[in-house]
C-alpha cells in the first residue's frame, strides 16, 4: 500500500493500522466516505469517566490498589483504575453494557446522572463502591 501525505511525502507499507477512534478519518480514506465500515455503531458499552486525587483514592482503598492498575469485574461490566499524571491521580473507567443494544441519542457524549451511575454498580463489591463514592468527577 501506497501512502501520500500532506507535506508530500511518501511511504510504502504492507498494512495500516489507524488509531483514529469512533470517527475514524483513516477508515474513511482507506474505505472511501460511503462504506459502511466507516460510520461508527454502538457496541453495547457505554462508560463512566473520572479522576481522584491520588490522596482521596488510598484514603478510600489503600495505597496498594490505588497506586497499581486494577480491573473489576462484574455481571455486565468492569471498572478499570490506574495511575496518571506521575502517580498523582487515579484515573477510573466505569464499564457497563446496555442490554436492548439500542442508542437512543443524537449525541455519543451525555451528561451523568450519579443515580445511574450507583443503579448501573448497585451490587458490586465494597472496593468498587469506595472507589465510585468519591469518584465525584465522574461523568
Amino acid at each position: 500500500m501506497k501512502l501520500t501525505f500532506q507535506d508530500g511525502s511518501i511511504a510504502e507499507a504492507d498494512a495500516v493500522i489507524g488509531c483514529d477512534g469512533v470517527k475514524s478519518r483513516t477508515r474513511q480514506i482507506l474505505l472511501g466516505e460511503k462504506h459502511p465500515s466507516t460510520n461508527p455503531t454502538f457496541t453495547g458499552k457505554y462508560a463512566y469517566r473520572g479522576l481522584i486525587p491520588m490522596e482521596t483514592a488510598v484514603g478510600a482503598i489503600g495505597e496498594e490498589l490505588a497506586r497499581n492498575s486494577q480491573m473489576y469485574l462484574g455481571r455486565h461490566g468492569h471498572i478499570l483504575t490506574f495511575p496518571i499524571e506521575q502517580g498523582k491521580t487515579m484515573n477510573v473507567v466505569a464499564f457497563q453494557s446496555k442490554l436492548d443494544g439500542k442508542w437512543e441519542e443524537e449525541r455519543w457524549v451525555l451528561p451523568m446522572e450519579r443515580k445511574d451511575l450507583n443503579n448501573d454498580f448497585l451490587k458490586w463489591g465494597e472496593t468498587s463502591q469506595r472507589i465510585l463514592s468519591v469518584s465525584s468527577s465522574l461523568r
